[in-house]
């Protein structure tokens, strides 16, 4: 399950793994504009690097920027956009390759795919082979295809020497027994003529759609195999033969296209073993199985439905009535891959490496990576990179492609191998051990081998809390060979341990589109980068719609999020009501059905019950629900249930099951039976288990033995452990040892003393929160001798005032001194904050009008960043002096377009004052613009100098539109100016902030321009 569900609710405190950002206005994520720009030391406009005091050790390039300086302004969308554009489906582009090799007998041309008009524009050569919509769905891409091979007419058959016959029944029946070897075996022998008989390419069709479907393959090692198959599949639709529908079914979902083959299965019977594998109708599936019980391909395709949805207890039950219980085979191991249990069973992927070693004609004994003779896997590697390019460096003049059965054993070795190294970075998340794995493959195979070695250390290195992310985003910018699903991934770690407009973040995305194209599972990777990465609403929506459209129940969340988007509650409800749903997509819609008053408690508590009853789930959604309706007791209660049933997949499942009723059992005032809970699971070590013990001591009052379970969780997951440094201090001022929590505060490498972590403030608080005046006296000292940065201990003062009151912390922040000047107002605003909760309104505004004499201008900067569009307004009324009045005057009506107060006094006063500015500087420029007193083409007519530039002007053309109500346009400038790479600079900083909160209301860009707010 995941840790939480994007768009609805936060799930359990101990559940949450991530950096969690902080706001100082309490509202979403916010990076305050940390450079000298703020302070004015650095213009607005130049690229002046940072003073020598200030600047990183390695200041990063921005190659993404410096392209776009040479673009005309007009076009900066557009070519932003083109950067995160996937390309048509790779497969399709090797499937016009091998349709022209086919048909014409003569080596294949280079594809090629032009971006015109909105449509893509396909070449085969010289060659116009069609176009295709920007994101083509597989009848879309299939269709094409067929028209390309129907160009020429299918070869004539031709007597061979051999004896095709021999050959068409290997495949048959490698077919009706489902063994992905002897299918290899038996399409490597096919000649060229297998085309011009139609009982052989029907023949041909089946044995490539059922291999591709044995094929498991998260590294996208068997793109030319997949390829293959959709060649054949036009073939038999580019001619006057009429493939059997069934054939369609597979091939359409082995190349990930489900909602295309559910349309195909429609054909068939409605007790076709296919057309239930297609609708994802496993109930039904497994009742005719159990009546068919020699029927393998009916028993495989149950297999696989279980094992894709990770359902272990059913899927364990169903091998076991199956011909494949106890069988040690390509599918059957590639079945066990897909479903990765490890807590009942580790062997499947390296049997599925072994397998495909020794099928491909590897010599020797292939052992596992974590155990057996250890010291011969990377050299098993290049043995069988060695075997596999032996298989396609024969000629090409075969029924099937040279490179296209290779890549069929390169994706079960490589995806045994990933298996075993996804076991050790994700299950065991140990930094030593992924070491180790990576010092056992020191000099493998290069590509793909070489690529999982280089993966593998750098997720050990964010396990052991290393914090630097230029080698994640140089290797993410390298790689060729693994697959984009892993690079993905260092995507988010990246993400995880940088700020949030900081460059590097951004940096690697492009490089990232560029290995994806337009397959469903590509547009779920995309969807995921657009939001997390890129932080565009319009970018995400597009993917994430195209991903739910193509595969419907393979792409986890996003049907639910997109249906969520446009307030579709119809699709919501079918969605929840869809057993076949993952679990967090029907909780999702549940979430949404009830936010929009389409679903009643009693409807969401039913179906959380239910889910809560499957052996394969869990009751982790039912638990958040009651929680979060404050039943507290039936939380409880539910977790106590799910123990007792004892359907748990381990100990680790237990342990998880025994933390969280323990958390449950603290919250109700129990502290002496939640360590009673607790105690079995610690020998487990897991991190939330060790966490939470540490907890429940501290409640208990014994900080000591609280200070060795979090000094131990912290030893054995320092990646992003910055809460177990907080539990570490709280024992240590427990202790009354304040000299030494705030040392190891100040030592913090993990991300505690990052400018937005909340868990030193939440500590700080929980710590101090009913203690004598002088301990938090002294300890809050301890921090400032240590050098903790000023705006890091004004948080931590201003959580403590909020639990207590200004007049424990007032003079607190009075003992802060030079804090740095971008912090000097994010400390002054979240005062406000604290103030005008405390003592009302007056009191606020008068102390913050006392400290406006220093940096007017740059406080009005702070002001509109945190969205204090009334406060800025107040507080500069016409004629207010400052040094940079334009500048006060541009932001003051931007903050009236974001309030969508386009007429009135405070209107026509900002008009006014616009119409006296005789200059021409950007400043006067973008208060006309805003205020309509020119158009966009004088703001776009002038040069783009620099980033500075790009950013303003994408900030600036992007309000304007927002304020329009063209918010798709809006979206685009945005990207604009977040593009620019200039780091925490305000133009970026903004722009960011407006699409991050467009991406919080979780709807339709559509939706939101009929309110206009932004």
């Amino acid at each position: 399950m995941a840790d939480s569900f994007p768009g609805t609710a936060e799930p359990s405190p101990s559940r949450r793994r991530v950096l969690v950002w902080g706001s100082l206005i309490g509202a979403l994520v916010v990076v305050l504009a940390a450079s000298l720009w703020l302070s004015g030391a650095i213009p607005w406009f130049h690229d002046e690097p940072l003073p020598e005091t200030v600047q990183k050790p390695r200041p990063v390039r921005h190659p993404q920027a410096e392209p776009l300086l040479a673009v005309a302004p007009a076009g900066l969308p557009v070519a932003v956009r083109d950067r995160y554009r996937p390309r048509p489906d790779r497969r399709l582009l090797l499937a016009v390759a091998e349709v022209q090799r086919l048909r014409k007998g003569t080596p294949p041309e280079p594809v090629q795919a032009e971006f015109q008009d909105g449509k893509w524009r396909l070449l085969s050569g010289q060659d116009e082979v069609g176009t295709l919509s920007e994101i083509p769905s597989f009848d879309e891409a299939t269709d094409l295809l067929a028209r390309w091979a129907a160009r020429w007419p299918p070869p004539a058959a031709a007597g061979s020497a051999g004896h095709p016959e021999i050959a068409g029944d290997a495949l048959d029946r490698a077919v009706r027994e489902v063994d992905a070897a002897a299918l290899l075996t038996a399409l490597s022998k096919l000649g060229a003529d297998a085309q011009g008989d139609e009982a052989r390419v029907r023949s041909t069709t089946a044995g490539l759609a059922w291999l591709s479907t044995l094929t498991v393959d998260p590294l996208d090692q068997a793109d030319p195999l997949l390829a293959e198959a959709w060649a054949w599949l036009a073939l038999e639709r580019g001619s006057a033969m009429r493939g059997v529908a069934g054939d369609e079914v597979l091939i359409a979902r082995a190349l990930g296209y489900e909602g295309a083959a559910a349309r195909a299965a429609s054909k068939l019977a409605v007790d076709d073993p296919l057309r239930l594998y297609a609708a994802g109708d496993e109930a039904r599936l497994g009742t005719l199985c159990a009546a068919r019980p020699a029927d393998r391909p009916c028993h495989f395709l149950r297999l696989a439905l279980l094992a894709e949805r990770h359902q272990s207890e059913r899927f364990r039950a169903a091998i076991l009535a199956s011909p494949f219980k106890g069988e040690t085979s390509l599918a059957a191991r590639g079945l066990e891959t897909r479903l990765a249990d490890y807590e009942t069973e580790l062997a499947s992927g390296r049997d599925l490496a072994a397998l495909a070693f020794l099928a491909s004609g590897g010599k020797g004994e292939m052992k596992s990576l974590l155990g057996l003779n250890e010291s011969s896997v990377e050299a098993r590697t290049r043995d069988f990179e060695t075997a596999v390019g032996s298989l396609s460096s024969g000629n090409n003049s075969g029924a099937i492609d040279a490179a296209a059965l290779p890549a069929g054993y390169r994706a079960a070795f490589y995806s045994g191998l990933f298996q075993e190294a996804t076991y050790v970075v994700e299950h065991i998340a140990s930094g030593p051990a992924a070491r180790h794995l990576a010092e056992l493959l020191a000099t493998p195979a290069a590509g793909t081998a070489a690529e999982l070695r280089r993966w593998i250390e750098l997720k050990g290195q964010a396990l052991d809390g290393a914090r630097d992310s230029r080698p994640l985003v140089e290797f993410m910018e390298s790689a060729r060979s693994i697959g984009p699903a892993p690079l993905a991934e260092l995507a988010v770690v990246i993400k995880r341990q940088s700020e949030s407009t900081e460059p590097l973040r951004r940096r690697p995305i492009p490089a990232l589109f560029a290995r994806l194209d337009t397959r469903p599972s590509h547009l779920v990777i995309a969807a995921r980068a657009a939001e997390g990465s890129l932080n565009s609403p319009a970018l995400f929506e597009t993917f994430a719609r195209a991903a739910a459209e193509g595969a419907p129940h393979l792409s986890e969340e996003l049907p639910a999020r997109a249906a969520e988007l446009s307030e579709d509650s119809v699709r919501l409800r079918e969605i929840a009501d869809d057993p076949a749903m993952p679990q967090s997509a029907r909780a999702m819609a549940l979430a949404a059905m009830a936010k929009l008053d389409k679903a009643d408690g009693a409807l969401v508590r039913a179906r959380y019950e239910e889910l809560a009853a499957d052996p394969d789930q869990g009751p982790d959604l039912l638990v958040w629900l009651l929680e979060k309706n404050g039943d507290l007791r039936g939380a409880l209660a539910a977790e106590e249930a799910a123990i007792r049933r004892g359907s748990y997949h381990g100990a680790l499942a237990l342990a998880h099951l025994q933390t969280e009723k323990a958390r449950l059992q603290l919250a109700l005032g129990d502290p002496e039976g939640a360590f009673r809970t607790i105690e079995p699971a610690i020998e487990q070590y897991k991190e939330e288990t060790l966490q939470q013990a540490a907890t429940i001591e501290l409640a208990r009052h014994h900080p000591e033995n609280a200070l060795k379970l979090a000094q131990a969780a912290l030893e054995r997951y320092p990646r992003n452990a910055s809460d177990t440094s907080g539990l570490i201090a709280r024992a240590r001022w427990q202790l009354g040892d304040d000299a030494t929590a705030a040392k190891e505060l100040a030592a913090n490498r993990n991300g505690l003393l990052a400018a937005w972590n909340r868990y030193l403030p939440e500590s700080f608080a929980e710590a101090f929160a009913t203690a004598p005046e002088d301990s938090v006296r002294r300890a809050f000292s301890e921090m400032v001798a240590a050098g903790i940065a000023p705006n890091i201990l004004a948080r931590a003062a201003i959580a403590l005032g909020e639990k207590r009151g200004l007049a424990i912390t007032m003079p607190l922040l009075a003992g802060l001194h030079d804090p740095a000047p971008e912090w000097r107002d994010a400390i002054r605003l979240a005062t406000y904050d604290l103030i005008l909760e405390k003592s009302g309104k007056d009191a606020a505004l008068d102390w913050v009008k006392k400290g406006m004499a220093d940096r007017p201008h740059n406080f009005a900067l702070a002001l509109y960043q945190m969205r204090k569009y009334e406060l800025l307004l107040g507080l500069y009324p016409e004629g207010q002096e400052s040094m940079k009045p334009g500048l006060i005057r541009m932001l003051k009506a931007a903050s009236l377009l974001h309030l969508r107060e386009t007429r009135g006094p405070r209107w026509d006063g900002v008009v006014a004052e616009v119409a006296k500015d005789p200059g021409d500087d950007f400043f006067a420029r973008g208060a006309r613009y805003l205020t309509g007193r020119i158009d966009a083409a004088e703001i776009l007519r002038h040069p783009l100098l620099g980033r500075g530039e790009l950013a303003s002007l994408g900030w600036l053309m992007g309000v304007k539109a927002a304020s329009e109500r063209r918010f798709a346009d809006a979206d685009g400038w945005f990207q604009v100016a977040v593009e620019s790479g200039q780091e925490q600079q305000p133009p970026l900083a903004w722009s960011w902030l407006i699409e991050v909160g467009w991406q919080k209301v979780n709807r339709s860009l559509t939706v939101l321009e009929k309110k206009g707010d932004f």
